[in-house]
Formats: C-alpha cells, sequence, structure tokens
C-alpha cells in the first residue's frame, strides 16, 4: 500500500483534503487556517478517523448527500416571484400611478415589475437546473484515510474530518480543504 498522500511509481499524483464545514466557530475560513489548525478544528489528524469515530459523525451528521430542492412548476416559481417585497412594492406604485392617472409613470413601473420578475424567474429556473446537474455529478465512490489505511467507501459515508485521498480525474466527494498534495 502506497502511504496516502504520495505519488506511486506509476506517476499518478494524489492529494489528501479533510472534509468540514467551510467556516470554524469563531468564524475562520479552513483554507485560510494551517493544515493542523484545521485538523484540530475538525477533531482530526493526517492518519484519518478511526472506524469507531466515523461512525458516530455519521450518525450525529447524517450521510454527506445534496439535497434536491422540492420539484415545482414554472407556474409556482413564478408565482414565488411575484410574493417578494420588491415586487409587491412596484405592483403597488403601478397601482397608485393608475389611480392618479400617470400613465408614463405606470408604464414605467410596470416594466421594470416585468423586467425583475422575468429576471428572478430566469435565475431560479437556471439555480435549479444547476443543482440537479450537481446531483448527477456526485461522486459515488470516495476513498478516505480510515485507522491509518486507505479505504474506498460510498461518497455518502465521508463525514466531517474524514481525510479524503484524491487522485488526478476523481470527482471530489465533499467540501474538503487540501492538506497534501504531490505531482
Amino acid at each position: 500500500m502506497r502511504h496516502a498522500g504520495r505519488g506511486d511509481k506509476s506517476g499518478v499524483s494524489t492529494q489528501l483534503a479533510v472534509r468540514g464545514p467551510v467556516s470554524d466557530q469563531a468564524g475562520n475560513q479552513h483554507h485560510a487556517l494551517d493544515v493542523d489548525r484545521a485538523l484540530e478544528t475538525l477533531g482530526s489528524r493526517r492518519e484519518g478517523l478511526s472506524g469507531t469515530e466515523a461512525t458516530e459523525r455519521l450518525s450525529r451528521v447524517g450521510p454527506n448527500l445534496l439535497r434536491a430542492a422540492k420539484p415545482a412548476s414554472a407556474w409556482r416559481i413564478l408565482l414565488d416571484q411575484l410574493r417578494s417585497t420588491v415586487v409587491i412594492l412596484l405592483i403597488v406604485a403601478t397601482i397608485v400611478a393608475l389611480v392618479i392617472r400617470d400613465m408614463l409613470e405606470a408604464g414605467a413601473i410596470a416594466t421594470v415589475l416585468v423586467i425583475n420578475t422575468g429576471l428572478g424567474f430566469i435565475s431560479e429556473i437556471k439555480a435549479r437546473r444547476a443543482m440537479e446537474a450537481l446531483l448527477r455529478l456526485e461522486a459515488p465512490k470516495a476513498t478516505v484515510i480510515r485507522d491509518g489505511e486507505a479505504r474506498e467507501i460510498d461518497a455518502k459515508e465521508v463525514v466531517p474530518g474524514d481525510v479524503i485521498r484524491l487522485e488526478a480525474g476523481q470527482s471530489v466527494p465533499a467540501d474538503a480543504r487540501v492538506i497534501d498534495a504531490t505531482d
């Protein structure tokens, strides 16, 4: 077995990364912390977690899965756009302009209303499609260091503090901070 984080004789590069939240309790971003501090914050070490620690963390934080948004029809998304505070204010302003018979003002506000609603609708549709694409890209397997040895597990079993071994071309199975890399 080759040591985690080191290239083998085939020239394949590897990286070690540790899964964790984006920042610690003090608000420090893990990518900005030195490696030892990031590991300490996550209660981990370069040798990885023990199987027992990983099992306990999995039961505490749940599986490493992206949550799909509830499916919504285009009509539902459009109606949700019309419920925003900005849109409601624009509707009220349009009504007030119509009541005082200022057609130019009413037309201008209505145009802004349509543009705002349209852009929000398009952005929401694109965001939902991007999320669906991310869900399709989820890595099915991950190599983690547990009890000091590399093990292949289902990516949904990766927990905060796991040391993940990545090789060139592999999908990253979770948010992680690189702790070691070789070419």
